[in-house]
């Protein structure tokens, strides 16, 4: 049996955890524009209907002295919030210039401090 990395409730978005559990949010950004579009859009619709749950179980939790679990499942949510732009505001072919874009210009001192 594998060990879960998330709280039970939220046990079904577990396969998301290796590819969008992720730290900063300078590696977000970077794992929105290396992923496909599908991949997005499966993460997208696995967590969106679950946004209000995961704010309300994390806000059970002070920010910095969360349980791994919690931590993960925050995680998850902060890269939802990256990857709601491709699903609520640019489309597929918008997304592309951007992923090209951004290889060109340097943002990475505003994202790093976060």
């Amino acid at each position: 049996m594998t060990a879960t990395r998330l709280p039970k409730a939220f046990a079904d978005l577990e396969p998301f955890v290796d590819g969008w559990a992720i730290a900063t949010m300078k590696a977000r950004h970077a794992r929105r524009i290396s992923s496909t579009a599908e991949e997005r859009r499966a993460f997208y619709q696995a967590m969106l209907p679950r946004l209000n749950a995961v704010t309300e179980y994390l806000n059970g939790f002070p920010l910095h002295a969360m349980p791994d679990d919690a931590a993960t499942l925050m995680r998850l949510a902060l890269s939802l919030s990256e990857v709601a732009l491709t699903q609520e505001i640019y489309n597929d072919k918008y997304e592309a210039v951007h992923a090209q874009s951004s290889r060109l210009a340097n943002i990475s001192g505003e994202m790093d401090g976060l």
